[in-house]
């Protein structure tokens, strides 16, 4: 019989978990707060968050530096967390989510009389609320 040992994320899969879960993180941010930010700011934002462009690609194509750049992300990045800490709609919209998932869990245990609850849970979370 071969034991098995659990694996331990090195250093690199640690690293690379946290740069993924804060691209998400900010791409959430865009997606509810986005329309929020004054132009170019929010297509530079836009360029290098979502569509990863390099900061010397968002530079050139809107004949900056990198460091205005760089300096343009950092300011963008803290005013859509500032909105998140005062608005809390990524945070409320996580739970919703959550809650879904649990009336959707719970429902499947009614059997026939769950279905319309399933039915209707699916609806919002497809659709929003």
């Amino acid at each position: 019989m071969v034991k098995c040992t659990p694996v331990k994320k090195n250093t690199l899969q640690v690293i690379f978990m946290d740069i993924l879960d804060e691209k998400v993180e900010n791409a959430m941010l865009f997606d509810f707060y986005g329309d929020l930010l004054k132009s170019p700011n929010k297509e530079m934002y836009e360029d290098y968050v979502l569509n990863d462009y390099s900061l010397s690609e968002v530079a050139e194509s809107y004949s900056v530096t990198r460091q205005a750049v760089h300096d343009v992300i950092k300011r963008t990045s803290a005013k859509l967390k500032d909105y998140e800490d005062k608005l809390h709609l990524v945070q409320k919209y996580k739970l919703s989510e959550e809650w879904l998932d649990e009336i959707i869990s719970l429902s499947e245990e009614l059997g026939e009389k769950g279905k319309r609850i399933h039915s209707l849970a699916e609806q919002i979370k497809i659709n929003g609320i």
